[in-house]
Parts: structure tokens; C-alpha cells; sequence
């Protein structure tokens, strides 16, 4: 059973995301199972299928459970990428494990700041992501809205848009870092539970034993003085070593004794 704790605004931290779940509160599991039931987070007509981009995909690496994809768009010479990942994890432990801010660094790869500018709604918030310089890529910011729906089905889906600083203030951060902005062309996240009985249980089993299949696609082009060829191999490199971090840490994490008001489990 799901422990009962207390809340913050829950913050997820994607690869290009972030998203406010719930605000302060006392949660017990009773509480959850009864608001997950009566006020699930959104619905939305766009599923899984017409939300994914209509593309030829060719896989670029794979690792047991992870996969990950290339394929060209009609948006430039910078490729589109997609991200296959089957890992044990509730959905709430998946979703408190993203706005785990303290352990951001032992995933995401090369982000070092994230924080919101603004709420736009209880399920969409416009925020700024800062990541390191590796030579000869010097530093960049992401600025994007996301927001996050559950279906009837109970996949959740996180849909990710470009956007950008809105006052001098929130620009003067980035002028201080000396960052160049990152355009997001495409993103989206396809969070699906898998039947327990199409898996098996192994030993680092989450307490519901529940297993997901995470499905993340996004083109974006870092901008600067850049070669295509260079920016779509880095692009897979990090991608692929994000999602086999979130592999290897997720199914060990704390979060996943606690569960989210409003996030119906399977």
C-alpha cells in the first residue's frame, strides 16, 4: 500500500520538462485511491498513436530494455530521436523519481540548473533548463511549457512545446550563464503501465511489481555554430545515456513506496 506523506508542488524535471502534479497537502492512500477515481489529471482525445511523429525510425543503440532511435524529419538536417525504455516502476514512482531536484545530476546528462518561471495552469508551467559546456559545445538553456495528461487507459502522456524568457530578468540568467538557447521543435512522452502477466518479476521488483514502457520522442536543434552530423551523433549519445541512468536508478528508488494524488495506478 502506498505510504501516506506530505507534498510539495511536484516539479518534474524531463530531458525537456518539467511539471507541477499537486499542491500542498496530506495525502493518505485511502485520499488517493478516492481522487485518483474522482479528479484524475486531464483527459485528452490525442492518444498514444496520433500523438507519436510519423516517421521511418532506424535503430542507432540498444542495451537489454533500452532502445534508441533516429530518423529524418522534415525540420532541417537535425534528426528526430526516440527513446524506448520497458523499466519496473509505478507511475507515480516514476513521476516523484523526475522532480527528485537532488539527484537530477546522477541522470539527466549534462543539466546543472532547472526552475520554474512560471505557472501557467495546475498542469502546465513554463520553465528554463540550463545544461554544462562539453568542448566544443558551449553551454545552452532550454525554455519550454510542458504539461502532463492521464488517459482512460491509464497511460500518461507529458506533451513538451518550445517557448521563451518573458522578462529581462529571466533573460539575464541566461546572459550571466553565457548559454544559447535550444529549440525544441518536437517533444512528447508516452508513459504506458504493462499487464503484470506479460512480465515477470525480478529481484529489484517495485512493492506493486509493476512494469512501464516509456516512450520519448523530440527533435531540437541546439542552435550555434554546430554541424548537423556532430549535433545528432552527441544527441544520441546523451539520450542514450539519460534513459539507461533512469534504468539502472529508477527501479531502486524511494519514490517508489509513495503514490500521487490524482494518478490512477493499474
Amino acid at each position: 500500500m502506498a505510504k501516506t506523506r506530505k507534498t510539495k508542488d511536484f516539479l518534474l524535471f524531463l530531458p525537456i520538462g518539467i511539471f507541477s502534479l499537486a499542491s500542498p497537502t496530506i495525502v493518505s492512500a485511502e485520499q488517493v485511491d478516492k481522487e485518483a477515481k474522482s479528479e484524475p489529471i486531464g483527459k485528452t482525445e490525442i492518444s498514444a498513436k496520433n500523438s507519436v511523429f510519423p516517421l521511418h525510425w532506424r535503430l542507432e543503440r540498444s542495451k537489454e530494455n533500452l532502445k534508441i532511435y533516429s530518423a529524418k524529419s522534415d525540420v532541417g538536417s537535425i534528426l528526430s530521436i526516440k527513446a524506448e525504455l520497458e523499466v519496473e516502476s509505478t507511475l507515480s514512482g516514476f513521476l516523484l523519481f523526475l522532480q527528485d531536484t537532488e539527484n537530477i545530476p546522477s541522470w539527466l546528462d549534462n543539466a546543472n540548473h532547472s526552475q520554474v518561471l512560471s505557472q501557467i495552469s495546475q498542469n502546465k508551467n513554463r520553465f528554463v533548463t540550463y545544461f554544462d559546456g562539453v568542448w566544443p559545445v558551449k553551454p545552452r538553456h532550454m525554455v519550454i511549457e510542458s504539461e502532463i495528461v492521464q488517459n482512460d487507459d491509464l497511460s500518461i502522456d507529458i506533451f513538451v512545446t518550445d517557448s521563451t524568457f518573458k522578462d529581462d530578468g529571466e533573460k539575464q540568467i541566461a546572459e550571466d550563464r553565457k548559454s544559447i538557447k535550444i529549440t525544441v521543435h518536437r517533444a512528447h512522452w508516452h508513459i504506458s503501465p504493462i499487464a503484470k502477466e506479460n512480465h515477470n518479476a525480478t529481484s529489484q521488483a517495485t512493492p506493486q511489481n509493476t512494469r512501464l514502457l516509456i516512450a520519448y520522442q523530440f527533435q531540437a536543434d541546439p542552435n550555434g555554430a554546430l554541424p548537423s552530423w556532430l549535433v545528432n551523433r552527441m544527441t544520441v549519445s546523451s539520450i542514450f545515456t539519460t534513459m539507461n541512468n533512469l534504468a539502472y536508478l529508477l527501479p531502486l528508488s524511494e519514490w517508489q513506496q509513495y503514490q500521487i494524488p490524482h494518478i490512477n495506478e493499474p
